[in-house]
């Protein structure tokens, strides 16, 4: 069992790695001078709502805390707490790993968003400055709103493989926010994906082994 697992998480940082030097390679800059256009047409704003799932999630995460500790005290948890609590930690666990992997790669963004940051669009900057991603100008990969959606919609999936719809239409709906309105590379975007399903799979596998919860709902 021991060697599967780590067969799979092999396999899976092998695949985001080779899809992400392709991507790095050949497709981003001329994906995100054909977003570009999209991003300055009427279409902008409906791409950015699509994205905007994720700023919801995050605005949520303290109130899950909060839950939590209330049941825990009131020595009351059960299955469903279980299930937000997977939810919760995954985001949580994707969204520390993501802030480390920005600052050791210290890619450019796509785009000038805030404090005339060196872009692909405006200044023709594409590049990683690796361990100097702790400005903000240096912090495109990988998106912080992939691997959230992805945490979330792989906890998701493990937790109900009936809503996996659910979690596929929330993963698209945030790639093409994302994409249209030419906020990430697409290797940013591939490799907060990968950062998400890790770190729900590790959640996952670690609460399934240790945590004993009560048959209460």
């Amino acid at each position: 069992m021991k060697n599967k697992k780590l067969v799979t998480c092999l396999s899976l940082t092998l695949t985001a790695v080779i899809l992400c030097i392709i991507s790095v390679l050949y497709i981003d800059k001329p994906l995100s001078y054909a977003m570009h256009e999209v991003r300055v047409s009427k279409l902008y704003f409906i791409f950015f709502e699509m994205q905007y799932i994720v700023d919801i999630m995050h605005k949520l995460f303290p109130l899950a805390l909060i839950y939590l500790i209330v049941k825990y005290m009131l020595g009351k948890t059960g299955l469903i707490d279980r299930s937000i609590f997977l939810l919760t930690a995954s985001c949580l666990s994707a969204k520390a790993l993501k802030e480390f992997l920005k600052f050791v790669f210290g890619r450019t963004w796509a785009e000038t968003f805030k404090h005339a940051n060196p872009s692909l669009i405006k200044n023709g900057v594409y590049k990683f400055n690796f361990f100097h991603g702790s400005e903000i100008a240096y912090q495109s990969f990988p998106s912080g709103h992939t691997a959230v959606v992805f945490a979330f919609a792989t906890a998701l999936w493990l937790i109900c493989p009936r809503a996996r719809g659910i979690s596929v239409i929330l993963c698209l709906a945030v790639i093409a926010g994302l994409l249209g309105c030419n906020f990430h590379f697409l290797s940013d975007i591939i490799g907060g994906a990968f950062i998400g399903i890790f770190s729900a799979l590790i959640c996952h596998s670690f609460i399934s082994k240790h945590l004993v919860v009560k048959q209460e709902l």
